[in-house]
């Protein structure tokens, strides 16, 4: 699992109350939390699972119970960076401590609902910045998990990729150039401000300020 050091934490004040708050992140969006953070438009620390557990759903709701509960158990408020990415998300955002993105996924909570599923009907296969990196490893897993048909998904439902780009990293043309090769796509570039991002996290740590009950703090 990849991770910040807690250098520091956030306190949110509400109604005479103080709220902890950590955040648990997809590694997908590491670069373009990283980037928040370092304008002050993130406060609170964060802390990564890998984003291949996608491929296997009931590790990951595994992997997020676990963290999650041992950050509850030290009185400090969740926000869950993740869309709704398992069968079983909404059973771990019962607790009034989480608060999830209002996100699908992680291309509807860059892109916005109606961007994202207008992308969705072009047939595009929507690449990450930190997933451009290591395209090899991603597809090479979905085809252990699906066997030769785990390519045939792919093309089934998809026809070109699109790389979104966030302006966290540097366009990483070499390795799209090789993904779309060795899926017989071709490749577009597309700006994605990270305003629709940056409200969803505002509106999570909102709904993290008027949870009930109190939150014991200690003293950063």
């Amino acid at each position: 699992m990849l991770s910040f050091q807690r250098s520091q934490k956030m306190v949110v004040h509400s109604l005479g109350r103080q709220i902890d708050i950590i955040g648990v992140a997809c590694s997908v969006l590491h670069p373009e939390i990283e980037l928040l953070q370092a304008k002050g438009e993130i406060a609170f620390p964060v802390e990564y699972l890998d984003s291949r557990l996608h491929m296997k759903p009931e590790l990951l709701e595994k992997a997020l119970r676990e963290r999650c509960d041992d950050i509850l158990r030290s009185g400090v408020g969740v926000v869950l960076l993740y869309g709704d990415c398992h069968a079983r998300m909404h059973h771990l955002c019962v607790n009034p401590q989480i608060a999830r993105l209002d996100g699908l996924n992680c291309g509807d909570i860059l892109l916005g609902r109606q961007r994202y599923k207008e992308l969705m009907k072009q047939g595009a296969f929507l690449v990450f910045p930190e997933w451009a990196q290591r395209w090899r490893v991603i597809l090479n897993e979905l085809v252990n998990i699906c066997g030769s048909c785990g390519l045939d998904i792919v093309h089934d439902t998809h026809d070109k990729l699109v790389y979104l780009d966030t302006g966290a990293v540097p366009v990483p043309e070499m390795e799209l150039d090789e993904c779309a090769s060795t899926l017989g796509f071709s490749w577009v570039n597309m700006p994605v401000s990270l305003k629709h991002f940056h409200s969803l996290i505002q509106d999570a740590v909102t709904r993290l300020q008027t949870m009930p009950g109190e939150t014991e703090i200690e003293e950063a």
